[in-house]
Parts: structure tokens; sequence; C-alpha cells
């Protein structure tokens, strides 16, 4: 926002509502996943979401985002970033139960990998600077020379699309949108 450098390829960690497929929380940062990274998606999910700052003119988010609350239950996989003190100690204050999936069984966190791939395809490939999912559709595409728009751009954009597109449209696994879930 400041220098108009490119900073890298940002890392988003999102917390999925399993019930709803509505995206309670998430963090957005250049650095690689991290317990820091977990605490502030959990801390998004569980506080009431303000509109955020219109940082592109015209681009007007319509949809409120309702969701927020402690998780009874969150439900993680084997990375570093939930194991450790700090997460346990968080939700054992909170109230919450961890659930850790077994190794080696992706079945168990396919809603959150399915969200992440939607997100991918039906929103980062799309803007200017995408650095695509795979290198040979990259061609001779230079991601940093397009890369134009900055973080509080993207995140307006981000929201946009999580309010106004995915919790709209009808969700094949429930069968409604998950804004009326």
């Amino acid at each position: 926002d400041k220098t108009w450098l490119p900073l890298g390829r940002p890392t988003l960690t999102v917390a999925i509502d399993h019930y709803s497929r509505m995206l309670l929380g998430y963090y957005l940062s250049y650095g690689d996943p991290s317990t820091a990274a977990v605490m502030g998606a959990l801390r998004h999910a569980i506080l009431p979401k303000q509109p955020v700052t219109a940082a592109v003119p015209g681009l007007d988010i319509e949809h409120r985002w309702p969701c927020y609350g402690l998780p009874d239950l969150i439900v993680v996989d084997n990375g570093l970033e939930f194991h450790g003190r700090d997460l346990e100690d968080v939700c054992l204050d909170l109230g919450m139960k961890i659930y850790y999936c077994p190794k080696h069984q992706p079945r168990f966190k396919g809603t959150v990998e399915r969200y992440l791939k939607t997100v991918n395809h039906g929103l980062a490939q799309q803007l200017p600077g995408t650095s695509f999912s795979r290198l040979h559709l990259r061609g001779d595409y230079d991601p940093q020379q397009h890369a134009v728009l900055t973080l509080s751009e993207f995140v307006v954009i981000f929201e946009k699309w999580v309010l106004d597109v995915y919790a709209q449209q009808v969700h094949r696994s429930i069968g409604v949108t998950p804004w009326s879930r």
C-alpha cells in the first residue's frame, strides 16, 4: 500500500463452517503458515465483522457478514501450526474442543480443501498478478510485473467475492446457498 513494491505471494488461512460452508474467518499474511495465522483466523471468526474500508472505488459489498461467535469444536489437520500449547491454551480458555484429523486421511478435511480450491480457481486466478496453480499454465506471463493490487485492495475484492459471490451461489453439497444455511 505504501511502496507499491511486490511483497510476494500472500498466504490465506481460513476457518470455515462445515454445516453452512460459510467462511467464518480468515487471516491474510506474507508469512508461512503459523500459529499466529491460525490465531488471526480464529479471532476473525469469533468477533463480529466490520465492513472493510473501501479501498477500491465503486466496489461496494452488498451483503453483511453475519457469522461470528465461539465454535464448540474446531477440526484441524496435523500441520505444525496446529500443534502447540498456544492454540490448545486459547481453546481451553474459550471452551472450544480441538479435533485433530487422522494422519494421511484427507477425507477428514475435504471441506476446507475444497473451499481453498474454489477461492483459487474462482477468484485468485482471475486477478492480475496471479501465479497460477500450475507452472506450465504461466507461459511467459510474469506475475510480479502484473501484480497491481495492494493488499488492502485485495482484501476488499476477497471479501466482496466471499459475501456477494461465493455465499450467494447454491453449494452443490448442501443444496442451498451458504448464506441461507
